[in-house]
């Protein structure tokens, strides 16, 4: 990313409350061995808030740490393809 863009791209982790299919009973119950309680989003926004209030949240909190121009938003906790388009 940093040869692409010129610069350091940052990660900003969204959650969109989607579940797993290792949790749900689908495939499994538990989750992944490499899977927090939170689903491996202990760094995403709070699915209580809309995509847009957790990207500006996470953005804000860059922002607070040092000078960021660069950054990629992606679904973090549970999983991203689990969910209906």
């Amino acid at each position: 990313m940093k040869s692409q863009f010129g610069e350091k791209v940052y990660r900003i982790a969204l959650n969109g409350g989607m579940t797993c299919p290792n949790r749900d009973g689908k495939i499994g119950y538990g989750g992944c061995i490499f899977c927090s309680g939170m689903g491996s989003g202990d760094f995403a926004g709070s699915a209580c808030k809309t995509i847009t209030e957790q990207l500006a949240e996470g953005k804000a909190i860059l922002a607070r740490k040092r000078p960021v121009h660069a950054y990629i938003a992606y679904f973090q906790a549970f999983t991203s393809t689990y969910a209906p388009p």
